[in-house]
Parts: structure tokens; sequence; C-alpha cells
């Protein structure tokens, strides 16, 4: 039987669906398992400084989707700390930033892949910030 090697768009979907659950979650060891082999397998395909370039952005668009939804929470304590700590302007300037490393950085490495990889990286963060409000 012949057996494909994994197409690297399916290698590198799989790193970030991956990296996301893993981003907030740093504590589980099995998430940091499942990292770990996710992205040798995916560097094994893939140039390592793009891998390195959307493992930052995804960090930092998990962390801004995280603090957009904390934003929008409505609970009076909730309310208190947010007027303390501004987490939805946090929020714009995390994700201002991986706007920008996705320009400055992104695209010189992928040229015309650059919007396609942008919107999985995003629909992802907020997938999984999603998930995450449904499961808890």
């Amino acid at each position: 039987m012949l057996i494909r090697p994994m197409r690297k768009n399916i290698l590198v979907r799989r790193f970030i669906a991956v990296l996301c659950r893993y981003v907030g979650n740093e504590h589980d060891r099995t998430l940091e398992v499942d990292l770990r082999h996710a992205e040798e397998e995916v560097r094994r395909c893939v140039d390592n400084e793009i891998i390195d370039v959307i493992k930052e952005i995804m960090e930092t668009l998990m962390m801004s989707v995280t603090l957009e939804r904390y934003a929008d929470r409505k609970a009076p304590w909730v309310l208190v700390h947010r007027a303390l700590t501004w987490p939805k302007s946090q929020a714009h300037q995390l994700k201002k930033e991986a706007v920008e490393m996705k320009e400055n950085r992104l695209r010189p490495l992928v040229g015309e892949r650059t919007p396609a990889i942008w919107k999985v990286c995003d629909f992802s963060a907020w997938g999984e910030q999603n998930t995450r409000d449904w499961d808890g």
C-alpha cells in the first residue's frame, strides 16, 4: 500500500489548531506533547522561519480574542475590572501587532498566500475562543 505524505497545508492547519488549544492552557501536559509533536511534524516540511512567524501571530491572536471576549462580559464584577484594565483596548493593540507581523514578517516569506494564511489564523483563534466559551 502506498502511503502518501500529508500535505503541507494540512500540517500547518493542524499545527495552528493545536497551538490555539495550547495557548491559555500551558499547564496541560497532554496539550504540550500534542503541540510539540505537531510542531516537529510541520517543521520537517515547512520553512522554520514561516512556522516561527505563524506561531508568534497565533499566540498574539489568541491573547487578543481572549481579552476581547472578556471585555464583552456583562457581570457587575467584570465591569469594575474592565474599567481598571481596559481589556478591549489591549485586545485591539494585540490584534494590531498581529496584523503588523503579518504584513512585515509573513508577507515577505509567503507572498500572495498571506491572506489565506491570515484567514486560517484569525478564524482558528476565534473558533477556539468560541469553543472555550461553549465548554466553559
